[in-house]
């Protein structure tokens, strides 16, 4: 090689090393020499997406309602715990060697329990899993179901009779691969009504799983909200949201209106649900998703004058409603001219709507479709349960004498939320066991057992007679006999303890009131009305828990799968937000079973 040619490659490995230096310089400082450019400051990228946002409010493209770029934010959550369940007839038994055991043990220790491994091996306890599904916009105080499943890890056979002791539910979430548990939702306990007791299966798996009927307590509260997509992130979005949605809905907070918006990121607003709503917060949300936005009094009556069309379509019609609602009391003179229409799903949206802005004009609409049309039975009770007018009270008192037994106990319900004081409703406590309620109808009689977070017997029409041929069994160890003269004698006869004997006359309200007596539980109430429904022995229809249910699907001709009610999302909120933004989900469920409540184990 010769010099000049040694020099050039000299040459050549300087330039690349004066270039690796270069692009080092580069990265670190974050500029550029004059040939590659400089790199913009955080304020200018500021600036730039200030500048984009505003750019896409002010086109031809910005969005006219919050729908077009917002998404609902319903999450519920599961929370649960291991926990005891002790006061059992010798049914419960042994906990073998599991991290379920050692995490009891740990929780009993905490609490100061003595000798905690023999309770646990102990016949009459056995180890469970209690769970409780928490609802979207579920408050602090509320009062929920408890599910209860004898745990894989325990002997127990049977859960009849049974008593969930105190215990603190949690939530449970999966963080880098392991499983975290949270701070304490709820407090739960109380007496137990199994599977087999609800329904009458009797298999292994029917008396290893119950329910506490309203028996736990939430320690805090859930807000919903809605996400924002991505590329309407900003503070410019939410100066034009916010005022919107505040102006139109407000809540107490203990001195003062606020609004029930609050920006939380940039691409999420947390709702807090009026009282009128808590019934239905998915509702409410779609009534926020279709607010418009940045609009003035032209494009108001323009949007005024569409919905009108809308409403009048079957296939429109609910987003129209949502609109409408959403706009409030210069609206009501459209949905009052749809009350007319000849379609009812049509004239469901407008009532509904119109409930809700305590409108009385939509009670009679609301009452006939409550009695007739399961798949807005529950919307209709809703919306009645909020109009503040005597129309509204009359109309579910009418609702009392249906032969629906969803219909009724809806509307008893619905009288109750309005009402907790009133005598109609109200009925006795006998003990601790629960309540009966005898309600006077016109209707055909009727027996409903409640399971909706409140232990009570419904009796509506006359108190009925009880008539067996000799005896009958409550549980293994309560029996009901006849006695002289035409009464019955009840008997509770338990080993280690003084037997307890009552009589009574043969109707059903005085025979719940002597198996109170004698010791049994709600458990042993919701069984014996449910044997004396399946062999005839009273003369009244019995339905078990018959709550009306909003995820029903309402069949349109031609068109079978549309869904009036309005499903929450079962998603969190970093799942929305993590999501791409579409418009509201509608989703698509068959008609609920409400005979028993204990198949939400397996959702």
């Amino acid at each position: 090689m010769t010099r000049c040619e040694r020099g050039l490659g000299r040459w050549d490995y300087w330039l690349a090393s004066a270039a690796v230096a270069g692009a080092a310089i580069f990265t670190a400082n974050g500029c550029a020499t004059p040939w590659l450019g400089r790199a913009k400051d955080p304020a200018e990228i500021k600036q730039d997406r200030l500048n984009e946002v505003k750019d896409l409010w002010e086109s031809d493209r910005r969005p006219r309602t919050l729908s077009e770029i917002g998404r609902k934010v319903l999450s519920g959550t599961r929370v649960e715990n291991v926990a005891i369940v002790n006061g059992l007839p010798g049914t419960g038994g042994k906990v073998e060697a599991s991290t379920q055991r050692d995490h009891l043990l740990d929780i009993m220790r905490q609490r100061n329990v003595p000798n905690p491994n023999q309770m646990l091996d102990d016949p009459s306890t056995a180890m469970v899993v209690a769970q409780v599904l928490v609802p979207p916009a579920a408050q602090k105080n509320d009062r929920l179901n408890v599910l209860v499943k004898v745990s894989n890890h325990a002997e127990a056979t049977n859960l009849q009779s049974g008593w969930l002791m105190r215990s603190e539910l949690v939530e449970m979430k999966v963080l880098g691969g392991q499983l975290k548990q949270g701070f304490g939702y709820a407090m739960v306990q109380g007496p137990l009504v199994t599977e087999q007791q609800i329904s009458g299966a009797d298999t292994p798996e029917a008396a290893k799983a119950a329910m506490v009927v309203g028996g736990a307590v939430l320690m805090q509260s859930r807000n919903i909200g809605i996400a924002i997509e991505e590329r309407f992130a900003h503070a410019v979005t939410m100066s034009k949201i916010l005022p919107v949605i505040n102006k139109r809905f407000t809540v107490f907070d203990g001195s003062k209106q606020v609004g029930v918006a609050k920006p939380r990121q940039e691409n999420y607003i947390e709702l807090t649900v009026p009282a009128r709503y808590r019934k239905d917060p998915n509702h409410f949300a779609s009534v926020v998703l279709h607010f418009g936005i940045a609009e003035g009094a032209a494009d108001m009556r323009a949007r005024l004058d569409q919905c009108r069309l809308e409403l009048s379509e079957p296939t429109t019609a609910k987003r129209a409603a949502w609109q409408l609602e959403a706009i409030g009391k210069e609206a009501i003179p459209v949905l009052a001219e749809a009350l007319q229409h000849p379609d009812k799903e049509v004239r469901f949206y407008a009532a509904h709507a119109l409930g809700y802005l305590n409108d009385p004009r939509a009670v009679p609409v609301l009452r006939d479709l409550a009695a007739s049309e399961p798949a807005f039975r529950a919307m209709c009770l809703n919306s009645l349960s909020v109009i503040e007018n005597y129309q509204a009270s009359d109309a579910l008192e009418e609702l009392l004498h249906s032969s629906d037994p969803e219909a009724r106990y809806g509307a008893l319900l619905a009288l109750r939320d309005n009402d907790e004081s009133s005598p109609l409703t109200r009925g006795e406590h006998i003990g601790d066991v629960g309540t009966i309620v005898e309600i006077p109808s016109s209707g055909a009689p009727q027996v409903v057992v409640g399971l909706n977070k409140t232990p009570e017997i419904v009796i509506f029409g006359v108190n009925p007679p009880v008539n067996f041929s000799a005896f009958v069994y409550v549980n293994p160890r309560l029996m009901l006999r006849k006695a002289p003269g035409g009464r019955i004698a009840v008997s509770h006869i338990v080993p280690g303890r003084d037997d307890r004997l009552a009589e009574c006359s043969a109707d059903l309200r005085s025979l719940l009131a002597a198996i109170a007596e004698v010791g049994g539980n709600y458990g042993d109430w919701v069984n014996f009305v449910r044997v004396c429904g399946v062999d005839k022995h009273i003369a009244a229809a019995v339905a078990i828990n018959p709550v009306p249910d909003s995820g029903r699907t309402f069949h349109r001709d031609g068109d079978p799968d549309r869904e009036p009610g309005d499903l929450p999302l079962d998603e969190s909120v970093e799942e929305v937000l993590a999501a791409p933004t579409t418009a509201a989900d509608e989703s698509s469920q068959g008609k609920s079973q409400w005979l028993n409540p204990l198949s939400w184990f397996d959702k």
